[in-house]
């Protein structure tokens, strides 16, 4: 069993609650503790489906879904993705693992060059303005530090890279990965 998931910027601890069934349920999510609790008594595939489940609950929360986090969503969207992950178990490996070529194993992918800027000090606010091309974000600075946000959700925290998809969408990357699978070409 794995000891934590991350969802968004939460590590939730995974956590073994023998009391769980008790209560009804064969998993729960405290988003305040950032913990997943699960039954103890799980086999092996319905604990993956019992985390998947609650993974999913964890990531409505951080996308600002909590009031609309209805169970027989959850329950929906989890077994989808359960069905794509047994289905599709290259298509997963594909994130976690060194991207390759099918074709040539020892070369790795090359990728289209990208737009991205770091959120970090020498970020001026009207650089990001101009790089998000007028969309509509917001700089926070409070008790969790300084971030961006972007229709209600976290774009980026002090640090990371924002890059700017193929289709104009924003989105974000830690640094240790950014750096770990980009090189700078040009500029």
């Amino acid at each position: 069993m794995v000891d934590k998931i991350k969802v968004g910027d939460k590590d939730y601890k995974v956590k073994v609650d023998p009391e769980i069934t008790d209560r009804g349920a064969a998993g729960e999510v405290n988003y305040k503790k950032a913990i997943i609790n699960v039954a103890n008594d799980l086999d092996d595939q319905v604990l993956k489906e019992v985390l998947v489940h609650e993974a999913v609950h964890a990531m409505l929360e951080f996308m600002g879904e909590s009031q609309n986090n209805e169970e027989e969503l959850v329950i929906r969207i989890a077994n989808g993705v359960c069905m794509l992950i047994k289905d599709n178990p290259e298509l997963f490996l594909q994130f976690t693992q060194k991207h390759r070529t099918p074709k040539s194993p020892d070369k790795k992918w090359e990728s289209s060059a990208i737009d991205v800027v770091r959120f970090d000090d020498n970020l001026l606010h009207e650089d990001l303005r101009k790089f998000a091309r007028g969309e509509n974000f917001v700089y926070v600075q409070d008790h969790e530090g300084e971030r961006i946000e972007l229709e209600g959700r976290i774009l980026a925290q002090k640090g990371d890279y924002i890059i700017r998809g193929s289709q104009g969408e924003l989105y974000s990357c830690k640094p240790d990965a950014f750096e770990a699978t980009h090189r700078k070409v040009g500029r």
